[in-house]
């Protein structure tokens, strides 16, 4: 062997299968030994001790998808989808930012969605809500029923003066903004009746 040096020499043509042998030259007890090994072992030694659960990330990793227990990696255009819940604790900017969520008669609680929208052709979905401060809801009716949804704001109003929006026709629509906790300010209202309770 050339000197007490510990290197290794690594192919410099081609890919190396991950069962290919490639010589390793090591100080082993003192005494230079040829070794032969694996691609994996070579790249624990060339990299350090890193685990075959960090490996695991990086397997069949596919750009602009969302993995479970996958590294993350922007396809070219510098997009990805399928994130199921995003949680900051900080603010987050953005040029646009659309968040929608369907609700239907059966659902228990009001979506905490921007945009919402009403489908349910019969029975009428009745449910309530409280503006949050610097929060805009859309709410729309998308079925083409008339049984009527009504939508109550809690501990507020949506012009000032109304807390209760009717809904009797397909795309009639309302957009609020909450300029403080439990106080609306209608920004439009396309064919939804208000009125106060």
């Amino acid at each position: 062997m050339a000197d007490d040096t510990n290197y290794s020499t690594r192919k410099t043509a081609g890919t190396l299968a991950g069962t290919e042998v490639i010589p390793v030259w090591k100080d082993v007890t003192n005494s230079n030994r040829s070794l032969r090994t694996t691609v994996a072992d070579v790249a624990t030694y060339v990299m350090g001790n890193i685990s075959s659960g960090e490996f695991a990330v990086l397997d069949t990793v596919v750009a602009g998808t969302v993995t479970a227990s996958k590294v993350i990696v922007v396809d070219a255009n510098k997009d990805i989808a399928s994130f199921r819940n995003v949680t900051t604790t900080a603010h987050t900017t953005t040029d646009s930012l659309d968040t929608a969520a369907t609700m239907t008669a059966s659902a228990d609680t009001f979506p905490a969605a921007t945009l919402v929208k009403l489908n349910s052709t019969t029975p009428a979905i009745i449910k309530s809500f409280a503006i949050e401060q610097g929060k805009t809801r859309v709410i729309t009716q998308m079925d083409a029923g008339t049984a009527g949804h009504v939508i109550t704001m809690t501990g507020g109003t949506f012009d000032g003066t109304n807390n209760t929006a009717t809904f009797g026709g397909q795309y009639q629509s309302i957009s609020v903004y909450g300029v403080a906790a439990g106080k609306g300010l209608l920004l439009a209202n396309q064919g939804v009746t208000l009125s106060s309770v």
